[in-house]
């Protein structure tokens, strides 16, 4: 998942549990029972998630649907490590984002969770798919649908070439997070992802600002300088 390229600064062991990580790709199940979240040991690693008929996941899924293996480093940042994987026996391509430790780490990815569990139901068609956030090994992992591929450029000035269309929709995404309480705080092409379908949706919401009050497009900073960089 883009916008996680900092080194972790963790140093050997840390290079040794993504090896071993690696060599051992992680297994999660999900089964029937309370509103819970568990952590079981096995060999390969077990991650155990337990949800009641309140859970955004559908009636119809079983366990073996939700068994899955993230396999892949994609990045290693300071706050988290992300990894490619598949979610589900059907081979579902999906997004694991592993916590690290840290106090504020964990504070951020939680900021991660509640935005992507809130939105899952109000405005679902601007995020990838929240599979939801299990515990792995006592430390908490989020899942998406691996929807696609980060718009390439560091900054709006040199992202790809969009049409005007594109644009919209883009700035379209950003309103509605503003719309919904919520200040992206690092809305950069990196954390655009163009689905397969060619519309778009964002990521990598660990830096937002909950609760935000915007003040209108135009008195807004994060909405007007979008609406400028994007000509839109």
């Amino acid at each position: 998942m883009p916008g996680l390229a900092e080194s972790s600064g963790e140093g050997e062991g840390e290079d040794a549990r993504i090896k071993d990580n690696e060599k051992n790709p992680i297994n999660v199940r999900s089964i029937h029972s309370s509103a819970i979240y568990t952590v079981l040991q096995d060999s390969p690693m077990l991650m155990s998630r337990s949800w009641s008929g309140s859970s955004d996941t559908s009636e119809h899924s079983s366990d073996s649907d939700l068994e899955g293996n993230a396999s892949k480093l994609l990045q290693l940042g300071n706050y988290a490590s992300t990894w490619k994987g598949v979610f589900a026996r059907a081979h579902v391509p999906a997004i694991f984002k592993f916590a690290q430790t840290s106090q504020l780490a964990l504070s951020l990815f939680f900021v991660e969770v509640c935005c992507y569990r809130m939105l899952s139901n109000v405005s679902p068609q601007i995020i990838p798919h929240f599979y939801g956030y299990f515990l792995h090994r006592g430390e908490p992992v989020l899942i998406l649908e691996d929807a696609g591929k980060s718009l390439e450029g560091s900054f709006w000035t040199d992202v790809e070439p969009l049409i005007h269309e594109e644009r919209i929709e883009i700035y379209k995404i950003l309103k509605t997070l503003h719309e919904r309480g919520i200040e992206h705080g690092y809305f950069y092409p990196r954390n655009i992802i163009r689905r397969k379908d060619g519309t778009f949706c964002v990521i990598d919401l660990q830096d937002a600002e909950v609760n935000h009050d915007c003040i209108g497009k135009d008195e807004c900073e994060e909405l007007s300088d979008l609406r400028r960089e994007l000509n839109v």
